[in-house]
């Protein structure tokens, strides 16, 4: 609709006389029926409203139309407000979560392949009768379901030599790097942790250590500031005192609690996986 300037005001040139809802032009509509019609005009566009003091019914009663003119209007001026105050505390809002929302970084070791008491055996192999084959590593499924609850950015980090997919020659490798307390060299490009406030350190439990290349990883990086916070998968050891090995590795970081989950309960309940997660997430406060 078009409008008009009234000194300071603006108003729709089309405005709605209202005198005909108190007195003037035959039966008075109800109260209901005059308030409807006023908001609809002012749903159409119309803002200019003429009402007085005397337009009443039998010229008694006095105020009766802006009294309906009033009660049409609170309310859809009352809510054109609160709309648009609610609009720039949702902007204030979502901005000041941009510059205080945490960055995180997932990180993580996993191995699918064959691992111990999940997935489905291979008769051939020697290992059949505690190991199946996955397709997914336990860790994996863990880091993925953080990344989801979170938002945080996944990393998986890799090795040159990549591991074998059965599971006893897997144990006779990670047994060799832990006699000799190897740095395995990785794949790829480390990531770029300027971009992040909070590391979360994911591995499997490797003969009751942190295997070796999360090591090598923490040893890479400058984690001077940072958070950081370890998640791994077992099969009955728990963190099998892994974090002091991690913390040994990363001195400047702010290690934060941990949680170990079964392998098992990760490859196989995803319900059970993310109430514990859930519920550990939100008492680091990285979720609400």
């Amino acid at each position: 609709m078009k409008t008009r300037k009234l000194h300071d005001l603006t108003v729709s040139k089309v405005g709605m006389g209202c005198m005909a809802f108190s007195h003037g032009y035959g039966q008075i509509p109800t109260e209901q029926y005059s308030i409807e019609a006023i908001r609809n005009g002012y749903e159409h566009g119309c803002t200019f409203f003429d009402t007085a003091e005397v337009y009443s019914p039998g010229l008694s009663g006095i105020g009766h139309n802006e009294l309906i003119v009033g009660k049409a209007l609170k309310e859809q001026m009352c809510m054109k407000k609160l709309i648009a105050i609610l609009m720039m505390l949702c902007l204030l809002c979502g901005a000041a979560m941009a510059e205080t929302a945490s960055r995180i970084l997932i990180a993580y070791v996993s191995r699918a392949g064959e691992n111990y008491n999940v997935g489905t055996a291979d008769p051939n192999s020697a290992s059949a009768a505690y190991a199946g084959y996955i397709e997914k590593g336990n860790t994996q499924i863990v880091a993925e379901t953080i990344a989801e609850l979170t938002g945080g950015d996944l990393y998986q980090i890799t090795t040159v030599e990549p591991y074998p997919d059965d599971y006893a020659s897997m144990l006779t490798r990670a047994q060799e790097e832990l006699d000799s307390d190897a740095r395995p060299k990785l794949a790829g490009e480390l990531p770029k942790l300027d971009d992040y406030d909070i590391i979360m350190i994911g591995y499997p439990i490797w003969h009751a250590a942190t295997p070796r290349p999360v090591l090598t990883f923490l040893e890479s990086c400058d984690l001077s500031g940072k958070k950081l916070i370890p998640f791994n998968t077992h099969e009955g050891s728990g963190q099998s005192g892994t974090v002091s090995e991690i913390e040994a590795s990363a001195p400047n970081a702010e290690m934060l609690e941990g949680i170990a989950i079964q392998g098992k309960v990760a490859q196989e309940d995803d319900s059970r996986t993310r109430e514990l997660l859930t519920e550990w997430l939100g008492e680091l406060k990285l979720i609400p």
